[in-house]
């Protein structure tokens, strides 16, 4: 299974890494512990978090060019680093899923 050439762009692969991430950089800010205990420091945290999703967002867009496949993460470390990478990928990502049901 394979993408056609310039399916998804930059903005499209931006925003679909961004919803998938950045859910877990909400606990810094509505957490009260976070901001009880670190003050303004939680601010500075997410803003980190952020920049850290960005730099992620990046590197997947840049790769991508490279490895157009629907098969995601898993696709992408079977052609960087073999079957098994792969497999263990998608089992890590399995798992935690899979403890939510």
């Amino acid at each position: 299974m394979s993408l056609q050439r310039d399916s998804v762009g930059f903005l499209e692969l931006a925003f679909l890494s961004t919803c998938a991430i950045l859910p877990g950089s909400i606990y810094l800010v509505v957490s009260r512990n976070a901001i009880a205990y670190a003050g303004l420091a939680a601010l500075l945290a997410f803003l980190l978090g952020a920049v850290l999703v960005l730099l992620n967002v990046n590197s997947i867009y840049q790769f991508s060019g490279r490895a157009s496949s629907a098969g995601g993460f898993y696709k992408f470390v079977e052609e960087a680093f073999g079957r098994r990478a792969a497999e263990a990928v998608g089992m890590a990502q399995l798992w935690p899923n899979s403890r939510l049901s």
